[in-house]
């Protein structure tokens, strides 16, 4: 017998949380790992939901909140983790009922869908499906290697205006700019409160902060972490973000080059967290930054994405799918039926009605309303009927978003 409840996690369960996130995922005592447990649960309790048998914690997840700004728009990202379930009652059916109870949940605090990383068997059957990862990953030489003549170190040496706009982070002298920049691109993680979506928050300080400031104008912003080495690698540096003025992308590869150079002084691989842009690797090859463009699609454990409420994300979408209509001389109004993962919506139509549904998968339509592919990309191809609408609704993005998995 038992009695299943499912909620937020209590203050009065922090400990009961701990020792289940550490039995579950074997965590050994006196680690980093432990620590870092630590501190998830103590500092995000409130992010963690735990399904309860007779008042005892007995499965949970963390759920961490990403408003992304989509244009005019902001949606809703539960990014869910650590998903874990006692050892004695794991194979008993909990991770099943925690996850079935999750995504409900999620539909009531008004999320419009989730990613996670796992067992790809195992999600699919609670309806996420495949997504895949792209990263750049630059490539970090020996600064004392010779190549035609010269240095690694002397060919990517910063100017003497680079030496002079090129410093550290300040969020009180900088944090308006850097939100201005976020705002000249139209897709952006982590720049919305979550506690209210119409008040930005600029980033806070980090080690790793540094801005481009050329005479006193902003003109690049980025931060960067560095990894823990494991048993493969000394260190990798992260780019965890990257926003810049479409007008002097070359401000972009200069903080990239600085935190190239921070990388090979201590021995490390730096890799992005970014999605595709071409004109970022267009100022990187200008620059003579070698890099390579990654695109990851695991096949077993890996990168998943589930829509939580269709219907309701279109309508976030809705003054952004207007603006895009009005941009090309459209009237926007109801009527292209979209059907993904078996629930339906309606899109904006700025032309004739009477279009058959577009039926598309839940990976697909999310890659379409992040601006990460559009739809002439898509395979198998839209029907033509559709394509020169949906080419208008979905374009590809320059982002400048923190990691999709």
């Amino acid at each position: 017998m038992s009695d299943l409840t499912f909620g937020p996690a209590r203050p009065g369960e922090t400990e009961d949380l701990l020792l289940l996130l550490k039995r579950a995922f074997r965590v050994d005592p006196g680690t980093e790992r432990e620590r870092a447990t630590h501190r998830l649960v103590r500092s995000d309790l409130a992010q963690f939901v735990v399904l309860r048998d007779y008042g005892e914690v007995v499965a949970a997840a963390h759920v961490a909140r990403h408003d992304l700004r989509v244009g005019e728009a902001v949606v809703r990202k539960a990014d869910v983790g650590h998903v874990a379930v006692t050892p004695e009652r794991q194979g008993c059916g909990l991770g099943t009922e925690l996850m079935t109870r999750l995504h409900p949940f999620l539909a009531t605090e008004g999320y419009h869908f989730a990613r996670l990383g796992g067992l790809m068997p195992f999600y699919s059957r609670f309806g996420y499906e495949p997504f895949p990862r792209r990263y750049l990953e630059v490539t970090v030489p020996d600064l004392a290697a010779p190549l035609k003549g010269r240095t690694w170190g002397e060919w990517l040496a910063p100017t003497s205006t680079e030496q002079r706009s090129v410093r550290a982070y300040c969020p009180d002298l900088d944090g308006p700019d850097v939100l201005r920049l976020g705002n000249l691109r139209p897709l952006a993680l982590a720049l919305v409160s979550p506690h209210a979506s119409s008040l930005p928050l600029p980033p806070p300080l980090r080690p790793l902060s540094v801005v481009y400031d050329h005479g006193g104008e902003l003109r690049a912003f980025a931060w960067a972490e560095q990894e823990a080495p494991t048993a493969t690698a000394s260190g990798n540096l992260g780019l965890r973000q990257l926003l810049w003025d479409p007008a002097a992308p070359h401000a972009a590869a200069a903080l990239v080059r600085h935190l190239l150079h921070h990388a090979a002084q201590r021995g490390l691989t730096m890799r992005t967290r970014l999605p595709y842009d071409a004109q970022l690797c267009e100022a990187l090859t200008a620059d003579g930054i070698t890099f390579e463009l990654r695109e990851m699609r695991q096949a077993v454990d890996g990168n998943m994405v589930r829509l939580i409420d269709l219907e309701s994300l279109c309508q976030a979408l809705a003054p952004e799918f207007a603006a895009r209509l009005r941009s090309v001389g459209l009237c926007p109004r109801s009527g292209l039926s979209l059907a993904v993962g078996g629930r339906t919506a309606t899109l904006p139509a700025g032309l004739v009605s009477g279009l058959p549904p577009v039926r598309v998968s839940q990976s697909t339509f999310l890659r379409w309303a992040l601006g990460l592919e559009t739809p002439a990309e898509t395979n198998p191809p839209v029907p033509p009927e559709h394509r020169l609408l949906l080419l208008v609704l979905f374009p590809r993005f320059a982002c400048v978003s923190d990691t999709w998995g």
